[in-house]
Parts: structure tokens; sequence; C-alpha cells
């Protein structure tokens, strides 16, 4: 049974009325970083003399050596960085790396950047512990390695035993 033509233009603007509102929904108000599958953003975590960890979306280039680097969702990222933003570690950004600092995270968003190091202070130390805390979430949440110069969906591959023809 086909439904009536009245009855058919109603579904289908109650349909596209249902999508729009499930579509306006999901942008939160304190948003700060918008993350696009054409505009490069990335997290790092930087020690001071040990390995960087690198998570980022499709867009982010290819990771030097010596950096760990993830790839993730842009979904993903996006879910990330908006609880960020809800718990305050935008607001406890400082404008550039300390000199000399033990640990710095770096949020790059194409040419934005924010940082977070351990500071003297317990303000400083606990927005810095908050900003790892998520950091690390995201990058061990992360399957998919891609080495310095690698291409992530062909090493996951290689590494399940996948061939590819040539």
């Amino acid at each position: 049974m086909v439904p009536a033509p009245n009855l058919r233009k109603l579904l289908s603007i109650a349909f596209v009325g249902a999508l729009a509102a499930c579509s306006s929904v999901d942008t939160p108000a304190n948003r700060v970083v918008v993350v696009t599958p054409d505009v490069a953003t990335t997290i790092s975590l930087v020690p001071r003399n040990d390995q960087v960890l690198m998570v980022g979306n499709s867009a982010a280039p290819a990771a030097a050596a010596g950096v760990a680097q993830k790839t993730v969702e842009d979904a993903v990222l996006q879910a990330k960085l908006d609880a960020m933003a809800a718990d305050g570690s935008f607001a406890a950004a400082i404008p550039s790396a300390p000199p000399g600092a033990s640990q710095l995270i770096v949020l790059q968003h194409g040419d934005r950047q924010w940082y977070w190091a351990p500071g003297s202070t317990v303000e400083g130390r606990t927005a810095y512990l908050r900003t790892w805390t998520h950091f690390q979430a995201l990058f061990n949440d992360a399957a998919n390695y891609r080495p310095a110069g690698g291409d992530a969906l062909r090493d996951t591959e290689r590494r399940a035993g996948i061939r590819r023809k040539p």
C-alpha cells in the first residue's frame, strides 16, 4: 500500500525537519576548534628527552623521524577537543611554549596553536594534567600507528597480512 500523495509529502517534510534538528544538536556552544577533513589538526605530547607522541586527523602530514603518530577520525578528534573545551582546558592554555619545560602538549589546528606545560602553580599543573589525561585517552584509543613517513592504512594491512594487487 502506497501512502497518499499528501501523506508522502508530510512524511518527507517531517523527515527533513528531523534531520535538520539532529544536525544542529551536536554543535556545543563552547566549541573552540572545528575539525574538518581539509585542515590538519594534531595534538602532540612533547617530552624534553624522549619520543614525541602525536595524534591527528587524516589531513595531518606524515610525522618526522622520532615521532610516534596515530590517525583518528575527525569525529573522534572533535569529540575529544569538545571535552577539552567543556572542562576549561582551552581557557588554561598558555600563549607560547615556555623555555626549558619538561613536557609540553601542543594542539595545532591549521595555523593556530595552543600550548600546555606543567606550571609552577597548582592551577598550571592541574590544567596540564587535565589536558594530558585527554591526550593519553585519545592516543591510547587510536589503533592505527603511522610510522614516520608511513601510510597508516598500508601499515595496518601489512601487519594484518592483507595483500593488495600491485
